[in-house]
C-alpha cells in the first residue's frame, strides 16, 4: 500500500508515509507522530516513569516467591521499580527453560520438513560462504599448532588405514594426475576422496586403491564424513 506524505504532530515535517506506524483506528491507518518522534517519546516516558519510581530496596521475586535485596535483581526500566520481575537465579532458569522450549520445537519442525531445512542450510551457505572461509584462513594462521596436531593425525589415521597389501604406487598416481587434474580443469579444484571415510562413528574405511576416487573438492567437503555408499 502506498501513503501520500503527511506532517508530523511533533516535528512538524512532512514526511513519507513509511516514516510512520501504522495504527488501525485512525483515518489514514497511520500514526500521527513520525517513527523518530515516537521512539523519542517512548524513551523519555520510561525516564519519566523511572523518576517518578522512587528506587526499591527489597523485592519480591516472581519465581521463588522470596523477598531479595535489590541487588539480586537485573535493572529494568520497563518494571515497577526498575528491576526485573526475576532475581537472577530464577532468571537463569526461566532463560535455560525458554531455550530448551526453543530448542525442542526448531528440532521439531526440522524433523517435519527435512527438505525445507536442507533448502535452509544450502541458502545460509551459500550466503556467508566467504565469510566462512575467511573465519577458517584466519583461525589456521592463529592456531598454527593445532592446525598442525590436526594434520598430524589424519596422516596417522591414514597409516593405520593402509594394508600391507595396498598398491602405493597407483594411489601416488593418483594423487599426482588428481592435482594435473586441478591445474588443468577450468571448473575447479579436485580432491582425493575416500569412497568410504578414515574415520567415521559407524564405520572406517581402508586407505587402498578401491576406496579412493577424484572428485570435486566442494563435493568433497559437503560429503565430509557422513555419507558413503551403502550405508544404510
Amino acid at each position: 500500500m502506498t501513503y501520500m506524505n503527511k506532517p508530523c504532530s511533533r516535528c512538524g515535517e512532512s514526511k513519507s508515509g513509511v516514516e510512520f506506524y501504522k495504527k488501525t483506528s485512525a483515518p489514514d491507518g497511520l500514526s500521527s507522530a513520525c517513527r523518530a518522534c515516537s521512539k523519542a517519546m517512548e524513551k523519555a516516558s520510561k525516564k519519566r516513569r523511572a523518576a517518578a519510581t522512587p528506587p526499591m530496596a527489597h523485592k519480591v521475586c516472581s519465581g521463588c516467591k522470596v523477598c531479595h535485596p535489590a541487588s539480586e535483581f537485573h535493572k529494568n526500566a520497563a518494571c515497577p521499580g526498575g528491576l526485573a520481575a526475576y532475581c537472577k537465579p530464577c532468571m537463569v532458569e526461566v532463560c535455560v527453560r525458554l531455550r530448551a522450549t526453543r530448542r525442542a520445537a526448531t528440532t521439531r519442525n526440522h524433523k517435519s520438513d527435512p527438505v525445507r531445512l536442507a533448502a535452509w542450510r544450502k541458502k545460509y551457505y551459500d550466503a556467508h560462504r566467504a565469510t566462512r572461509v575467511e573465519n577458517a584462513n584466519r583461525w589456521q594462521r592463529e592456531n598454527p599448532g593445532l592446525v598442525n596436531a590436526k594434520v598430524g593425525l589424519r596422516r596417522v589415521n591414514k597409516l593405520r588405514a593402509t594394508p600391507s597389501w595396498a598398491d602405493l604406487e597407483f594411489i601416488e598416481l593418483l594423487y599426482v594426475e588428481t592435482s594435473d587434474l586441478s591445474r588443468r580443469e577450468v571448473r575447479g579444484v579436485f580432491h582425493i576422496d575416500h569412497v568410504v571415510p578414515l574415520k567415521s562413528n559407524r564405520v572406517c574405511g581402508l586407505h587402498t586403491e578401491e576406496n579412493l576416487r577424484a572428485i570435486p573438492a566442494k563435493a568433497n567437503m559437503s560429503k565430509s564424513n557422513r555419507f558413503w555408499p551403502d550405508m544404510f
